[in-house]
């Protein structure tokens, strides 16, 4: 089995959009000829974001404030366990450049971390613990607050490999049972409105 290897730090020009399943599909009828499937091109991802309880870090984000930072924990894993990969992940933007940091860890060690500071030998990257350090600084009480899922497809150029398109399909969230191991995530459709029926999904190119 090829072996993936684990990059943990990223340097990102992205742009993000929702587009419904008719666009989609002219969309990417015009890519098809630059783009092929990538080394792992399916997968399901879920994520937990911590936030304090004003959700001062989010609405910090959306209001361009400070680098934007969002700090989440995300597996790749389609049923995960206690015992999981997971990895401990901050985002953050410097005009339009996104930046990402990450450590590999599991469920129990990253809730630990972050909500009372205890560390293990998987929480060792020091890069990724400055900046935990100063997002709590900042944002006081960081805890888990919210679940979100979804199912990507991922292509890169076929002849410039540093070029990435992801489309995110079948979102679902979920603000109670924050854990990853719980039952399936309710539907963001259900919750905002019948978007699964018009087929909106997102769609990000990257330039890394």
């Amino acid at each position: 089995m090829k072996q993936k290897q684990i990059q943990t730090n990223f340097l990102r020009v992205e742009t993000k959009y929702i587009l419904d399943r008719a666009t989609l599909a002219r969309v990417e009828a015009e890519m098809h000829a630059y783009l092929i499937p990538d080394d792992y091109a399916t997968s399901t991802i879920s994520n937990v974001y911590f936030d304090n309880d004003d959700f001062q870090m989010i609405q910090d984000s959306i209001a361009r404030r400070g680098g934007r930072e969002k700090l989440r924990m995300r597996t790749y894993a389609a049923e995960p366990t206690r015992d999981s990969q997971v990895f401990l992940e901050i985002k953050k933007k410097s005009e339009d450049v996104g930046f990402k940091y990450r450590l590999v860890s599991n469920l129990t060690s990253v809730v630990n971390y972050i909500e009372k500071g205890l560390t293990d030998q998987t929480i060792s990257d020091e890069r990724v613990k400055t900046e935990v350090e100063l997002l709590q600084e900042r944002y006081a009480g960081l805890k888990p607050k919210m679940v979100i899922s979804y199912d990507r497809y991922s292509m890169k150029g076929s002849e410039d490999k540093k070029v990435r398109v992801t489309v995110d399909s079948n979102i679902r969230f979920r603000e109670i049972r924050l854990d990853f191991r719980s039952p399936r995530l309710s539907s963001l459709g259900r919750r905002y409105g019948d978007y699964g029926n018009q087929g909106f999904r997102g769609i990000s190119s990257v330039d890394v």
